[in-house]
């Protein structure tokens, strides 16, 4: 059994050394005998681990022992720029799934339009209204989405935020294109102090007073 652990680690290093070394010195390619012995030595136990390794950073300063550079594959994928209505934080993704007037998916998460409330299934205005969005942010279209830093989520889990979508050319918010058109059943102004997009600071960074002037 100690032969087979031995002979196991002894193998180990072997395959290390063939895999990285370059013998500079030596025309046949072979690794160096005294090389050998020490990884011998070193698996047999009779160098500690400390001496083992200090061989190893002797042979890599000598230039005998090279351990490649790691390859750097960059992961840095260009944006194209923010349309300039929407918010400077907001993110790119997806439109997956239209739930109804004020639910959606956006890539693998569920958002709950901020501050809008419109109708539900079996409610007058339900469809109008779940249709106008298909049509304003169409499924497997680009849309561009802010989270609210202040919420965060409902008592669902549905993130909670504002979107622009490609049906109008991410010109407005889909909340506001709904309200715009009469598609809302309500306001939730009583989220209004929890609500990042109804704060002064969003709307001069968008441009986009909608909600600052629902809420004040």
């Amino acid at each position: 059994m100690i032969f087979m652990l031995v002979f196991g680690a002894v193998s180990c290093v072997m395959l290390l050394l063939v895999v990285l070394i370059i013998p500079v010195q030596a025309e046949n390619e072979e690794i160096p005998q005294w090389i050998k012995q020490v990884a011998l030595l070193w698996g047999s136990g009779q160098i500690s681990d400390d001496e083992f390794l200090s061989a190893l950073q002797y042979l890599i300063r000598m230039g005998i022992l090279v351990v490649p550079e790691p390859e750097i594959v960059s992961t840095f994928v260009s944006s194209e720029p923010l349309p300039a209505n929407v918010h400077p934080d907001s993110k790119q993704g997806k439109m997956t799934r239209i739930v109804d007037g004020d639910t959606v998916h956006i890539d693998e998460d569920v958002y709950r339009l901020s501050l809008i409330d419109t109708p539900e299934r079996g409610e007058d205005g339900y469809r109008e209204a779940t249709d106008a969005l298909k049509q304003l942010c169409p499924v497997d279209s680009k849309v561009y989405y802010d989270d609210d830093s202040i919420q965060g989520s409902d008592r669902y889990g549905r993130y909670l935020g504002v979107i622009w979508c490609s049906g109008n050319d991410y010109s407005v918010t889909a909340g506001e294109y709904l309200a715009n058109n009469g598609y809302l059943k309500k306001f939730y102004t009583n989220y209004c102090d929890n609500t990042e997009a109804a704060t002064e600071k969003w709307a001069e960074e968008t441009g986009n007073y909608f909600y600052y002037r629902i809420c004040n």
